[in-house]
Parts: structure tokens; C-alpha cells; sequence
């Protein structure tokens, strides 16, 4: 690791993740693999703006080797995988990066204990969830009653234009209306 130097900005997440590797280096847990960003993206199944963007939320901090390239060693790899699927699950970047913070993606999810404040974080969401959907489904609903009052009132429009009594359906010979549907629907 000598000839690698952490990422510009060492900020408190980059420091926690230098020192958790030392860590588990000296564990003997770290076995030395590495892959560059490119690598790294196509082993977990995500774009390199996505590695990007987690190491910008400061929930990734790989080494910069000599050259400058980013270098994502055996811990980043793995904690990359879990912000995917973490993040893929429905939690945020701000989620993702208190189990950083606590230190609970350094080994693959599945094999790592878990915890209740996890459980309430998920419940937390969940329930936001639940009440953007209601707050969605009353949204629809109010569109929908909105449609069948245009779609009542254009079809009487269209009766007493050609003098068509109602219910015994539209003339043959439609008026045209004027549109107020925006350009190009």
C-alpha cells in the first residue's frame, strides 16, 4: 500500500475507510485483489459514473495509484456490491452511508450480522412510501373524476351542436372542438 495515496478531500469517511482496511489488513481479511473503476463496475453490474457518484456522496474512497487512476482494493469492492444493493432496495445515499459509518459493509451483506437500527431505517422508508402512494392514488383519482366531467361535457357539447338528442350517441359528423391539449400530444 505504500505506493498509493488516498483520494484529494480526506474527508471523515475516506479516514474511517483507510483505517478499517488497515484493520482488516491486519486481520489478514484484506487478500490483496484490486481492479480499477472500469473493472470494478462490470464485476458488480453498475455503470463507472455510479462508482463516481457513491465515491462523491463519500460513501466509497479508493486509492489513487501513481498514475492516478482510482484503485478500489478488496474492501472497496465489497462495499461497493452493498451500496448497490442497498441502494437498489429502496434506501438512500444517506442510509447507505450511516452503515459506513458503523462499519457494517465491510463484509458482503449476507454475512454480516444485522442489526435493529437497520430494521427501523427500512420501516422508515416503507412508510414514506406507503404515504407517497396515497398521497399519488388520491392524485389519480382527482385526474380521473377530472376526465369523465371533460369527457361528459364534451360529448353534450358535441349533442346540442348537431341537435342530437341525448343518448342516442354522437352524430356522425363531429364538430371540432377547440384543443387545449399542449403541442405535439
Amino acid at each position: 500500500m505504500s505506493s498509493w495515496t488516498a483520494t484529494t478531500g480526506s474527508s471523515r469517511s475516506a479516514r474511517l475507510a483507510i483505517s478499517r482496511y488497515l484493520q482488516l489488513e491486519s486481520e489478514g481479511m484484506i487478500e490483496g485483489m484490486t481492479m480499477q473503476i472500469g473493472e470494478l463496475a462490470k464485476h458488480i453490474g453498475v455503470s463507472t459514473r455510479s462508482l463516481r457518484y457513491y465515491e462523491k456522496q463519500g460513501l466509497l474512497s479508493p486509492y489513487r495509484n501513481e498514475k492516478g487512476y482510482r484503485v478500489y482494493d478488496q474492501l472497496a469492492i465489497v462495499r461497493a456490491g452493498n451500496i448497490k444493493n442497498l441502494l437498489q432496495a429502496g434506501l438512500t445515499t444517506e442510509d447507505v452511508l450511516h452503515y459506513i459509518d458503523n462499519g457494517c459493509l465491510d463484509r458482503p451483506l449476507a454475512e454480516s450480522p444485522r442489526c435493529s437500527a437497520e430494521l427501523d431505517t427500512v420501516r422508515e422508508r416503507l412508510a414514506g412510501l406507503d404515504e407517497r402512494i396515497v398521497r399519488l392514488q388520491r392524485l389519480r383519482d382527482r385526474l380521473a373524476s377530472h376526465e369523465s366531467d371533460l369527457e361528459k361535457t364534451l360529448v353534450a357539447s358535441r349533442e346540442v351542436q348537431h341537435g342530437d338528442s341525448p343518448g342516442k350517441g354522437p352524430s356522425p359528423v363531429r364538430p371540432s372542438l377547440p384543443s387545449c391539449a399542449p403541442r405535439g400530444s
